[in-house]
Parts: C-alpha cells; sequence; structure tokens
C-alpha cells in the first residue's frame, strides 16, 4: 500500500513539472511576441495640435485668450483700437459679421451681427417678444464686484431699443433691437467693469468710476480710423440683411464726411448745415465729386461706432438713407464722437 501511495506521488509531481514546463515556454514566447519592436516608417509630417473646442455660440469665445481666438477663428481683417482700452478683432464676412474686443490678452466684450452666427441662447433675427418671454427685462440692472455696486437705469427708450440682459454675475449681453421689425438686429455682450467705463445707461453707483483713458492725437486717429471702417462694414450687412445692393467705399466722400464731422466738433454744433450756411451739396462739388444724388447720416456723443449705427437703424429718417436702394457710394468719417455718413448714387 505504501509502495502504491508512493508511485502515485512520484507520477503527480512528474505531471506537475510538465505542466509548469509547457506554461513558462508559453509565456517566454508571448512575452518575446509583445517586446518584438515593429518596423518603423519615418515621416517629415508633424503631429497635428488639437484645436480648442468651440461649441459654435460666440458666448463660448468670452474670457478665451487672444491665441485660443486666433486658433479658433484665424486671424481678424484687422485690429482697430478703441477709447475702452481694449482692440476689437474684426470678423467682416457680412452673413457672420463679428468683432471681439480684447483686453490684456482676453476677450472681454463681443460685438454679432451676422445672421449666421450662432449666438445662442439669443440669436440674431429674435422676435422682441421672445426674448420678454425668454429673459429677465428689467428696467434696474445690478453689477455687484468687490465691495462696490453698480446700478444700470434703462429708460423706456432703452427697454424698446436696447434692453439689458443679465446672464451671470459679470456677464451681460446689450440686445440691439430693430424697432421697425421688432427684432433683435445685433448683440453686445460684456463683462460689467466694460459696461461701467461706456456707461451706455443712467447709473446710480456705490464705489468708484474707471478713470478716462486719455488719447494722444495720433492714437484718436488710430481709433477714428477704425470706427469709419466699422460702420462701413456694418452698414453693408444690414443692407445684406434687407436684400439691398452692397455699397462701394469712396475716399474722396469720405474726406468730405470727416471734415463736417470735425467741423461739427470744433464749432460744437449739431447739424446738417455748416455754420458758414453751407450744406452737403456745398461739401461734396467742392470736392468736386461727380454725383446724381446723395444723402446724409450725422450722429453725436454715442459711445461708439457700434451705438451710432443702432441710433440711425431705428431713426426713420436715417434709416430710408442707409437703406436706401439707390446709393452705390459711401463715405464715413468720425471725429472724436462725431460720426457721418455720406450716401452717393454714381452712374
Amino acid at each position: 500500500m505504501n509502495r502504491l501511495m508512493g508511485w502515485l506521488l512520484l507520477i503527480f509531481v512528474v505531471s506537475i513539472a510538465g505542466f509548469l514546463s509547457v506554461f513558462l515556454y508559453v509565456m517566454n514566447d508571448l512575452n518575446h511576441f509583445e517586446n518584438t519592436e515593429m518596423p518603423q516608417i519615418e515621416t517629415k509630417q508633424e503631429v497635428k495640435k488639437v484645436a480648442v473646442q468651440f461649441d459654435d455660440s460666440v458666448f463660448s469665445l468670452m474670457n478665451k485668450t487672444a491665441d485660443e481666438v486666433k486658433e479658433l477663428l484665424g486671424e481678424p481683417a484687422r485690429k482697430d483700437k478703441t477709447v475702452y482700452r481694449y482692440t476689437w478683432w474684426i470678423y467682416d464676412e457680412e452673413d457672420t459679421y463679428m468683432q471681439i474686443g480684447i483686453l490684456d490678452d482676453q476677450v472681454e466684450t463681443i460685438y454679432a451681427a451676422g445672421e449666421q452666427l450662432d449666438s445662442n441662447p439669443i440669436s440674431i433675427g429674435d422676435p422682441y417678444d421672445k426674448l420678454v418671454e425668454e429673459f429677465l427685462i428689467e428696467d434696474k440692472v445690478t453689477y455687484e464686484t468687490g465691495i462696490s455696486h453698480y446700478t444700470f437705469i434703462l429708460n423706456d427708450e432703452d427697454l424698446q431699443a436696447s434692453p439689458l440682459v443679465q446672464l451671470d454675475d459679470n456677464l451681460f449681453v446689450q440686445c440691439y433691437i430693430d424697432t421697425f421689425t421688432q427684432k433683435v438686429s445685433s448683440l453686445r455682450i460684456i463683462t460689467g467693469d466694460l459696461l461701467i467705463s461706456q456707461r451706455f445707461y443712467e447709473m446710480e453707483y456705490r464705489g468708484t468710476l474707471p478713470e478716462e483713458v486719455v488719447l494722444s492725437e495720433k492714437e484718436w486717429q488710430e481709433v477714428q480710423s477704425g470706427m469709419e471702417k466699422q460702420i462701413f462694414d456694418i452698414t453693408n450687412v444690414f443692407r445684406k440683411r434687407h436684400e439691398l445692393p452692397l455699397l462701394n467705399y469712396d475716399d474722396v466722400v469720405s474726406e468730405v464726411a470727416y471734415l463736417h464731422s470735425k467741423d461739427m466738433y470744433d464749432q460744437q454744433y449739431f447739424s446738417h448745415e455748416s455754420k458758414d450756411g453751407k450744406g452737403l451739396k456745398d461739401r461734396i462739388e467742392a470736392k468736386n465729386v461727380y454725383y446724381v444724388g446723395a444723402g446724409e447720416n450725422i450722429a453725436a456723443q454715442h459711445s461708439d461706432a457700434l451705438a451710432a449705427m443702432q441710433g440711425w437703424l431705428n431713426s426713420e429718417g436715417h434709416r430710408e438713407t442707409m437703406l436706401n436702394d439707390q446709393y452705390n457710394y459711401l463715405g464715413v468719417g468720425v471725429h472724436r464722437l462725431y460720426y457721418t455718413q455720406n450716401f452717393i448714387f454714381k452712374h
């Protein structure tokens, strides 16, 4: 019996040894397979950098860095300085027109006017009634920062033409309404600090106001030039929206417009007729401009070109001039905060 048990134990040990030998051989072969290097193919192709995710709404651009904006949208058509320290990056295709305000390498404000832009939750072309239904539209909107407290007070005209929506503690939307169609014509997305600086509305506050930026003459010229281009661009955005022919820029007529804006500023008046009694016809003919018809829009003391454009859009006479299908040339002149558009019809 003991001899039988011995043989059984021997057979068991031999079987285990055999199994272990096979197991170790297989594992060694697998390890050899996993560590075998695959043939390498040389290439000059670089690894493509993953783009910043863009959710297609212009609101997602707020607070992004300048580099992130450039990666998402490409280089802007130009960069326009402002009197409020930030720089507008201009993306000037009519259907997707927008201006990105960069301050200290970060997006602090956005102006959106292109109808094909995704600006969810508020879209260009939304009815005013929809805006009122979906958002809290009030005549007093409050912004707090630190121990400072600011209340923006909207009058009846503000509530109808440029209601202010607060989406977050430091995120506001100035909704520009076309009061003739009762639809959203454009949006200005803006932080509380810039809202205070630009002073679109009457304001009550406890705290301090930002110091006014003092510009040199050269800096003013750069700001004015940028606003002239913005007025020209946005005029064509509005004309395309109304299925009207786009306007050509006229340098000579722009000089006429600029000189009138400067004269109004220097002489401190606001009128289509100069203090010497001369009107648009006289000013154009003095520059030897050949034309068949002409029209003029003027504005003053708007905080910037965008606000001036909205004012013209919602004024019946100015609107008719801006959306006249006969005009084919436009000259724009801005001096300080005086704005002039001269529309020309040439054969």
